[in-house]
């Protein structure tokens, strides 16, 4: 399943229009492009109709994140360049499109509960001079830019950025039993972060705290900032726009829980499925029509015996692709794989899994069954398949169709 009626290598050398034909007269679950990893970063996403912001070729920090490689994508595949100009100024870079701004940042205490107050000033700024940051999460021009110092700390710091406005519209601090990096996620509508220690394997102590402090805002901004419930931190979690900002979707073994934020409970369990191995990511298309899953064992591994990827439909939550991923030879490779991995296609008519082969790496195409949508997102679909986000800007037709197209909110 998945893997059935293929037609060989389809080479990036195709056009466009090509790939395209094939889509359409492919049947679902059909692999219709194929290629190798360097020609997909080069031309390969392009004509497959991958041409977004995306960006598959960062290592996603793995020389500071050692251990095991199943983490989520919480910046939706693209690769923010960071750097502190000084202790109130940082520079913002996006590699894939060359962007970059930079956001003065308000200054925050950081406690110093043994330092003499007659030498407070002075470490504050030594702090600050070796201070260290990343952006942990990003969605729909929304950043949040985490900042640990170069001492045993417990409080890092964390500023909400506005990458559009280029400006600092919030901050807020989290006390913690140890110096570490976080795992960001921000709901669709940008209303709710939700906020959990990235302990790489996602064990954490049930009974450790980290709730968000000091939650500091612009007046007019609506964000609730808020910890992953103590129940659910062992669980790869997403957002869905189907769902709103208000409830999130929980991979627990085989079974898929919908959670709701207000009430905090569960209001819906869907499974178990006849999967491999249980689930240990989970991530929503753009549209939230599709959900895809990935499969792994044994999760304490840098290799695993298994490793699937699967799709469901988000309105029935049947099984719609099983497509084996299995294959590791390269750690930075492998890295890749797992956080950018499956990526859906600009129109979500098809999606994209990168499998590690003894002689190269190879990125494979496969076309997505088509589930209950408007009329309009099938014309979308149709559409994004042929052109890029930024020839959609050259296309005459009116502004609002074209930020249609472009999956910009209003």
């Amino acid at each position: 399943m998945g893997n059935a009626k293929s037609s060989g290598e389809f080479g990036a050398d195709v056009s466009r229009h090509d790939v395209t034909m094939k889509v359409l007269a492919a049947q679902k679950g059909e692999r219709v492009f194929s290629c190798s990893y360097n020609k997909w970063v080069s031309k390969g996403k392009y004509t497959s109709g991958f041409g977004d912001f995306t960006d598959y070729t960062t290592c996603r920090e793995a020389h500071r994140r050692q251990g095991v490689l199943v983490k989520p994508d919480c910046s939706e595949g693209r690769y923010f360049i960071h750097n502190f100009k000084n202790a109130t100024q940082v520079i913002v870079l996006d590699r894939q499109s060359w962007w970059s701004a930079m956001i003065s940042l308000p200054r925050v205490s950081v406690p110093m509960n043994t330092t003499p107050s007659w030498l407070y000033s002075d470490l504050r700024a030594a702090l600050y001079s070796k201070q260290d940051g990343t952006i942990i999460g990003f969605h729909d021009g929304l950043a949040i830019l985490q900042v640990i110092f170069d001492r045993n700390l417990q409080t890092p710091i964390f500023y909400i950025l506005d990458l559009e406005a280029r400006k600092c519209v919030g901050h807020f601090k989290i006390d913690y039993i140890r110096r570490q990096w976080f795992e960001c996620y921000i709901s669709p509508g940008k209303r709710r972060i939700l906020l959990r220690p990235d302990h790489l394997t996602r064990i954490l102590q049930a009974g450790s705290s980290y709730e968000p402090d000091m939650v500091t805002l612009d007046p007019g901004l609506d964000i609730n900032v808020q910890d992953v419930d103590p129940q659910f931190r062992r669980r790869a979690l997403t957002f869905n726009p189907n769902l709103g900002d208000d409830d999130v979707i929980f991979a627990n073994g085989r079974v898929i829980q919908f959670y709701s934020l207000e009430s905090k409970e569960v209001w819906k369990n869907e499974g178990p499925y006849e999967l491999p191995a249980s689930m240990q990511q989970i991530r929503s298309s753009r549209s939230g029509d599709y959900l895809a899953a990935r499969c792994v064992s044994p999760v304490h591994s840098k290799e695993y015996d298994i490793n699937v990827v699967v799709i469901f439909d988000f309105v029935k939550l049947n099984l719609l692709l099983k497509i084996d991923a299995k294959g590791s030879y390269w750690p930075v490779s492998e890295v890749i794989n797992l956080q950018v991995f499956p990526k859906f296609s600009a129109g979500e008519s098809s999606v994209a899994i990168m499998k590690n082969r003894t002689a190269k790496r190879k990125v494979y195409v496969y076309k997505l069954p088509v589930v209950e949508m408007k009329l309009k997102n099938l014309c979308r679909r149709v559409i994004l398949q042929l052109v890029s986000f930024k020839e959609c800007e050259r296309l005459p037709l009116p502004e609002q169709i074209i930020k249609f197209l472009q999956w910009k909110r209003e």
